[in-house]
């Protein structure tokens, strides 16, 4: 009864987000032990996201804590980050296996079974705090997404989001002292970087455009001629391709950026 409330979109009472918590963390494999690491993930094929530079923040503002990060070994970012001193564990591996199951913290900017339940055990038994950063601003309501996960931290980034998530009647599972409202870690880079005078433009991905794995390098055919069909391609390449937008950029000697997501 408890997995069927917080399955489905209704307002979930506190009490019983609190007796499913419980109940999803019961210990049932001793197996599992807690040496103090933190293990990161963004994507398993690919890092460059609030995982990646928390790690790095972490790794630079308190070095005598034990981080590693978590991907495949054939990621693009795999060469990227072990030659900037991360230290890896190809996801799959015997060695990230021992590291999975003996660390303290698991801390992802995703919500896949991959990162959160990969031995398919309840989630760690309860053994492991589980955090998500998040890979951006929760604008719908994907509870139904998100409830199974036994999140012992989620960060929000702002105060609307975070009241859709912990107010009375939110069809969320989280206790409101799980949810923090902290920001994206990505965003801290941008501080770093030298003002330039560029026009960003970034298309986010259409599910309904989508039809292949999370993790797959390689987009078929069909998909791809399913897109560049699509009104939202169309739309996109009439604003790329614009006169008008290339000449507010020549006038105001702007770089134009595309950064496909």
């Amino acid at each position: 009864l408890v997995d069927i409330a917080c399955a489905h979109s209704y307002c979930v009472n506190p009490s019983i987000k609190y007796l499913r918590r419980k109940l999803l963390s019961k210990k049932i494999d001793s197996s599992y032990s807690n040496n103090g690491t933190w293990i990161f993930l963004d994507r398993l094929d690919k890092a460059d996201d609030n995982a990646e530079y928390l790690y790095r923040w972490i790794a630079d503002h308190h070095p005598n804590q034990k981080i590693k990060f978590a991907l495949y070994a054939s990621s693009p970012d795999w060469q990227r980050l072990e030659k900037d001193g991360f230290d890896l564990l190809a996801y799959g591996s015997k060695r990230w296996e021992q590291e999975t199951k003996s660390c303290s913290v698991i801390i992802s900017s995703q919500f896949d079974v991959l990162t959160f339940n990969p031995f398919q055990n309840g989630y760690f038994s309860g053994t492991k705090k589980i955090v998500t950063l998040q890979h951006g601003v929760t604008k719908d309501n994907i509870s139904k997404l998100v409830n199974h996960i036994p999140f012992d931290m989620f960060v929000t980034s702002m105060p609307r989001e975070t009241d859709s998530i912990v107010k009375d009647g939110s069809p969320y599972s989280m206790l409101k002292k799980d949810v923090i409202q902290a920001g994206l870690p990505r965003h801290d880079q941008l501080v770093k970087q030298t003002a330039k005078t560029i026009i960003l433009i970034a298309p986010t991905w259409r599910r309904s455009l989508f039809s292949g794995s999370t993790y797959s390098f390689e987009v078929d055919s069909a998909t791809r001629k399913v897109f560049s069909n699509s009104n939202f391609a169309s739309s996109w390449k009439e604003l790329l391709f614009s006169e008008k937008l290339r000449d507010i950029a020549q006038e105001h000697h702007f770089s134009l950026v595309l950064k496909p997501h």
